[in-house]
């Protein structure tokens, strides 16, 4: 019991930078870890969707992410711009997503995004406003 709480405690990697927390979004989605990602965000966080929906909070976040999470997504996150001040940044980033049509052809989507990051007290930087 103690070697399994001691790895579940070493597999939570929190992120100590606005770029690792972008890295850690890309490697959670990839494994498809819904609940990894949805810790990544503050309990209070907003996520627009690609629709323009607005989710608050981290179920309905949660909620929002399963459909992609479900897609089985390939996916690159890379920060363009991070503008800090403080415990507080702005971070622009650009992705490219490549999921698989109905029919099995694989697509290639390209975008870019906007979040707004802040520092806890504890050092761990979260998402509070994401626009992907």
């Amino acid at each position: 019991m103690i070697a399994q709480m001691e790895w579940a405690t070493a597999a939570r990697v929190a992120a100590t930078s606005p770029e690792q927390l972008l890295e850690l979004f890309d490697r959670h989605l990839r494994d498809g870890d819904l609940e990894a990602l949805a810790a990544l965000y503050e309990p209070e966080a907003v996520f627009f969707t690609a629709s323009g929906d607005r989710l608050s909070g981290r179920d309905e976040i949660r909620a929002g992410l399963a459909d992609l999470v479900a897609l089985e997504p390939t996916v690159g996150v890379r920060a363009v711009q991070v503008l800090s001040a403080g415990a507080t940044a702005l971070v622009i980033s650009d992705w490219s997503m490549g999921v698989r049509e109905l029919g099995g052809s694989p697509i290639r989507v390209p975008g870019s995004g906007a979040a707004v990051v802040r520092r806890q007290s504890d050092g761990e930087w979260l998402i509070a406003i994401d626009h992907p």
